[in-house]
């Protein structure tokens, strides 16, 4: 007689199966419901018009030492805030954009945090010209990617599990 070896008894589903079934419902976006790559590269400009108004501001306020503390503060502040209460920051509200989970769900903070300072902090690097220059090709890397993803997601979408779309 044989004894049953290690895996799920009778009726019950394998790891593997389990694993499948409790993924999330992956949405289908249509192509019209998907933000243009040239309708996120104007939302990212004038977005960052507004936070070198803000950072400005704060520099006169707390000085030149710490302007570079204050871009990455101010910007992420803005973006986590702006993304979790309204699922967009004003210049994609006024462009007509809004970011969500691939689900379909609303950004938490730790999403939000996590997709800005993927862009964010290569930009921080202080040092040579060279570590701009590498700063600045990953940045231009990770927007340009959209062009080529079938739901126009860049590099840090796909790292956290967003995508754009209009509304």
């Amino acid at each position: 007689m044989s004894t049953p070896g290690p895996g799920p008894a009778a009726g019950e589903p394998d790891f593997a199966t389990l694993l499948r079934d409790s993924a999330p419902a992956r949405r289908q976006y249509d192509d019209s419901e998907l933000a243009r790559p040239w309708r996120r590269g104007c939302a990212l400009a004038l977005d960052a018009v507004l936070v070198a108004g803000l950072v400005s501001a704060l520099v006169g306020w707390a000085g030149a030492d710490h302007e570079l503390v204050l871009w990455l503060v101010a910007g992420s502040l803005y973006e986590v805030v702006f993304l979790v209460t309204r699922q967009a920051t004003p210049a994609r509200m006024l462009l007509g954009l809004r970011v969500e989970r691939v689900g379909g769900d609303r950004l938490g903070v730790g999403v939000a945090l996590g997709r800005h300072l993927l862009v964010a902090l290569p930009l921080t690097l202080d040092g040579t010209g060279a570590a701009w220059v590498v700063a600045g090709a990953w940045v231009l890397l990770d927007h340009l990617w959209a062009l080529v993803e079938k739901e126009r997601r860049t590099l840090h979408d796909l790292v956290v599990g967003t995508v754009v779309v209009r509304t």
